[in-house]
């Protein structure tokens, strides 16, 4: 009866009329903004896959924002609706859900001009949403308040409702497990991610959702850092210190050109070949291995005695470099960053030619004190430790040098 009751009123709200205003409003903003879905497609995927823009900051970087709102987005519609669609309009419902598809990415792109436009900033946090532009662009309490309530209301019903139903439905029918322990064993994985906050939810977008198997240091970098000072981080107990950079440096950053990929290929591998290593060294990580067992780290197989030669070492290094940082030894830190890529380009083999020959570019600088790769490999970009009012002329020559791929990021 109260199905019956909830369908009859879906029925009157969703046909036609959301229809019509949703599809209505994607043409005309597909209209009025020019097509944006094309037109910048390409500005899009470089922000999200190719280089963070020039004086952009965030908790996520904007893959990782990309990523988590698209796994946000994969929801009960992708789940039920799209099946539900082709079996009640047959499989001709896929051209009209494409259609929609492209012109709602205006209303997206729209959506999220305004949230940006109309975001409010309290301390590091952000608060953003139909809330705020609600309130600020439209000047409606109401309207807000309205929004945040029904929203509230969906988050807590719809939502975990429908999907955890879904998938234990699924677990059931196809291999017998039943609903309520799947319900348990979604809400405590759910959890679990939340309790982390924002870069627990980027960590685990990157890695369940895309496949790339990344460690939390991206994420804390980018919801920790502070202009001036390096983040030393525990990436086992999560403990990290903010270190200030020596006051006679700066740092330039230029990127190469060349993409990588960590979701497949050589890091990937990188990845396994650690945990090989460490297996053998019987250690549950590399970072339980000191200098004083270089011998054992030496005396693995190949590839693994490079590999974890330059874990071993390149954590030391990072101990020596925060004792640098807090010393205001600029000369002792820019070794320890060509020693740095050294090992990455040797013993760890995640640098290309091109960021070799960016490295060695910088450092025929004389106010370059050291340089080396920066990220996971396999290309992107290189950092610079350089005399302090230097960066800029640095930057532009080192760049010029290496020719138009380059691109400076930093300063």
């Amino acid at each position: 009866m109260i199905s019956d009751h909830i369908q009859s009123l879906a029925d009157a709200v969703f046909m036609p009329w959301v229809v019509a205003v949703l599809l209505g409003a994607g043409l005309f903003l597909t209209v009025r903004l020019r097509v944006v879905q094309v037109r910048r497609f390409a500005d899009a995927w470089r922000a999200a896959f190719v280089t963070r823009p020039s004086g952009t900051e965030g908790a996520l970087t904007p893959f990782q924002a990309f990523m988590t709102a698209l796994a946000a987005s994969i929801g009960t519609g992708n789940i039920a609706g799209v099946a539900t669609a082709i079996v009640s309009g047959g499989p001709g419902a896929l051209f009209w859900i494409w259609v929609y598809g492209f012109v709602a990415m205006a209303i997206k792109f729209s959506e999220a001009v305004l949230g940006v436009t109309f975001r409010e900033t309290r301390g590091a946090t952000v608060l953003s949403g139909p809330m705020y532009y609600l309130r600020d662009g439209l000047r409606s309490q109401w309207l807000a308040w309205t929004f945040a309530l029904v929203a509230a209301v969906a988050a807590l019903t719809t939502t975990p409702f429908t999907q955890p139903n879904s998938m234990a439905l699924v677990l059931n029918s196809v291999v017998g497990i039943p609903k309520l322990a799947s319900g348990i064993a979604i809400a405590i994985l759910t959890w679990l991610v939340i309790i982390g906050g924002i870069t627990s939810i980027g960590r685990a977008a990157e890695n369940d959702f895309v496949g790339a198997p990344v460690g939390i240091m991206d994420q804390m970098a980018s919801s920790l850092s502070q202009p001036g000072v390096a983040l030393f981080i525990d990436t086992r107990s999560l403990e990290h210190q903010q270190v200030r950079l020596p006051a006679a440096t700066e740092l330039v950053v230029i990127n190469s050109g060349v993409a990588h990929n960590h979701a497949a290929g050589d890091y990937r591998t990188r990845r396994a070949e650690c945990d090989r290593a460490a297996a053998l060294l019987g250690v549950a990580a590399l970072r339980d291995v000191g200098l004083d067992r270089l011998d054992d780290v030496n005396a693995l197989p190949e590839p693994m005695n490079r590999r974890a030669r330059h874990i071993v070492t390149e954590n030391s290094r990072v101990l020596d470099a925060v004792a640098a940082m807090r010393a205001s030894d600029a000369t002792s830190l820019g070794r320890l960053f060509s020693a740095s890529h050294a090992s990455q380009r040797d013993d760890f083999e995640c640098s290309v030619p091109e960021v070799d020959r960016l490295v060695s570019i910088a450092e025929t600088e004389s106010a370059v004190f050291g340089a080396r790769l920066t990220g996971g490999g396999f290309g992107g970009s290189i950092v610079a430790l350089v005399r302090v009012g230097e960066a800029a002329g640095v930057a532009k020559r080192v760049a010029e040098e290496y020719g138009p791929d380059a691109t400076v990021l930093v300063p």
